[in-house]
C-alpha cells in the first residue's frame, strides 16, 4: 500500500487538539512564471526545498504565498492509494494582486504545474505535507470565478503517447527537433478593422504580401498580452489572424511576429524546402512525404488488393 509522508514534527502537531495549519498553492505557468497563494488571512513566505525530508523535489525556490482578495484554492480532493484518477477542481478567484478572469479565459493557466502543501504557519520549520501535485486542465467561468480541472499525475499516465506517421512534418517549427532558429520582429497596431476588431488590423510593418503566411503573432501589450495566434494572411502591413482573439485588438497594442513553416516537404515558398537546403532538409524533416496515399485508400477497400484471375 502507498503511504503519504508527513514530517514527524508536523504529524505530531496534527495530533494536538488545536492546530495552526494552512494550505499553500504553488503554480508554475508555461512561461516559467511562479505564483503562490494561501487560504490564510496573511501572506506566508515558504521554501519547500529548505524543509524537504519527504523528498517532494520542489526546486521552484522560495515564494511568498499571497493572502490577497484573489487566489487559487483546491476543492474537495478525492484520492485513493492506487492508480485511480484523483478527482478535484481548482477555483481561481480574481483579485487585484493575483488572477484575472481575462487571464483564465485566454488560457493563461492551461497546462500549468500546480502543487498544494499543508504547513504550520506558526512554525514553518516543521516542514510540509504534499497534499497534491499535478497540472491545471480545462477551465470554465462561473460569474467572476474560474473553475479549473485538476489533473493528477496518475491522470497524465492515462494519456495516449505514440508516434504518428504523417505526410507533413510533425515537428514544431523552431523546436530542437526542427533545428531552425526563427527571428521575431516587433511592431505596433496602427489601425483596426471596426467590423472585425478581433482578427484584422493594420501595423507599422511593411513586409511582402504573405511573408508571414504561415506565421505566428505574440501580443506584448494590451488585453491579449502573452497570447499567440496563427496568421492567415498579411498584405501591405495588414494582418488577418486564422482565429479571432478573445479580446478586441486596440490601436497602440504592441506585438512581435515571426514566420512559421507550412510543414510540407516540397513547398519552396513557405515549407521545408524554403527553410532548408536539400541536404539539411532530409535530416530535419519530420514527416513521410512518400507515403502512398492512393494505395493506402485502396488497401482499406475489402478485396482491393486481390489480383485478377489469369483466365479473365
Amino acid at each position: 500500500m502507498l503511504k503519504k509522508f508527513i514530517p514527524p514534527l508536523l504529524l505530531e502537531h496534527y495530533q494536538q487538539d488545536a492546530v495552526t495549519v494552512c494550505l499553500l498553492t504553488r503554480i508554475r505557468l508555461k512561461d516559467g512564471t511562479l505564483q503562490g497563494y494561501t487560504d490564510l488571512d496573511v501572506d506566508v513566505p515558504y521554501d519547500p526545498a529548505a524543509y524537504d525530508p519527504g523528498g517532494t523535489g520542489d526546486d521552484w525556490g522560495p515564494l511568498n504565498h499571497l493572502a490577497s482578495n484573489g487566489g487559487a484554492f483546491l476543492a474537495q480532493l478525492q484520492a485513493a492509494a492506487n492508480l485511480t484518477v484523483d478527482n478535484s477542481e481548482v477555483t481561481l478567484l480574481p483579485g487585484t494582486e493575483s488572477i484575472s478572469v481575462e487571464q483564465a479565459l485566454s488560457g493563461f493557466y492551461d497546462n500549468a504545474d500546480v502543487r498544494f502543501y499543508r504547513v504550520n504557519y506558526m512554525d514553518a520549520s516543521m516542514g510540509h505535507e504534499c497534499v497534491a501535485t499535478g497540472k491545471l486542465g480545462n477551465c470554465r467561468i462561473s460569474g467572476q470565478v474560474a473553475i479549473v480541472e485538476y489533473r493528477s499525475l496518475t491522470q497524465q499516465l492515462k494519456q495516449p503517447d505514440s508516434r504518428l506517421y504523417t505526410i507533413p512534418c510533425e515537428h514544431v517549427f523552431g523546436s530542437p527537433k526542427c533545428g531552425k532558429a526563427f527571428t521575431w520582429t516587433e511592431g505596433e497596431v496602427t489601425a483596426v478593422d471596426p467590423a472585425n476588431a478581433l482578427r484584422i488590423f493594420g501595423t507599422d510593418l511593411t513586409p511582402d504580401d504573405d511573408f508571414y503566411n504561415p506565421g505566428v503573432i505574440e501580443w506584448l501589450t494590451g488585453a491579449n498580452a502573452k497570447q499567440q495566434k496563427e496568421i492567415e494572411q498579411n498584405t501591405a502591413g495588414t494582418f488577418a489572424l486564422s482565429l479571432p482573439m478573445l479580446f478586441a485588438i486596440e490601436i497602440g497594442d504592441t506585438f512581435r511576429v515571426r514566420q512559421d513553416c507550412s510543414k510540407w516537404w516540397g513547398d519552396t515558398e513557405h515549407g521545408c524546402a524554403y527553410h532548408y537546403d536539400a541536404a539539411t532538409r532530409s535530416q530535419k524533416f519530420g514527416g513521410y512525404p512518400d507515403i502512398p496515399v492512393a494505395d493506402g485508400g485502396v488497401a482499406m477497400i475489402p478485396g482491393g488488393q486481390v489480383g485478377a484471375r489469369e483466365d479473365e
